[in-house]
């Protein structure tokens, strides 16, 4: 599926692990590509970041309410490492009303 820019950004959660690292490097090439707002810090790209308290997965769907898609690591920093999917990125795979990328650390992006 190709996505257009909506006017919308994409949101990426980074807790700076290696696999939200990936995300980011994703998330960025993406916005470039699609010249869409990116809050996260990256060249080029228009940013916004936030920073919030509470719960990872909770503050990302509310970040949701006005992106066009969110784009995560598939595992975190959290205390199940042997886990395929860490506590966020299973959170947002259920509960998130936009489209999502789950991206592991070995992720990269593809035009």
């Amino acid at each position: 599926m190709r996505y257009t820019h909506s006017g919308t950004p994409i949101v990426a959660g980074i807790d700076g692990s290696d696999t939200s690292l990936a995300a980011a490097r994703w998330a960025a090439a993406l916005a470039a590509e699609l010249g869409a707002p990116y809050r996260e810090a990256c060249p080029d790209v228009s940013v916004r970041l936030r920073s919030r308290r509470g719960s990872a997965g909770r503050e990302l769907l509310h970040a949701l309410d006005d992106a066009q898609m969110a784009i995560v690591g598939s595992r975190g920093r959290g205390r199940f490492h042997g886990a395929l999917l860490g506590s966020t990125s299973q959170n947002l795979l259920h509960r998130a009303h936009r489209p999502l990328v789950i991206c592991p650390s070995t992720a990269t992006p593809e035009r």
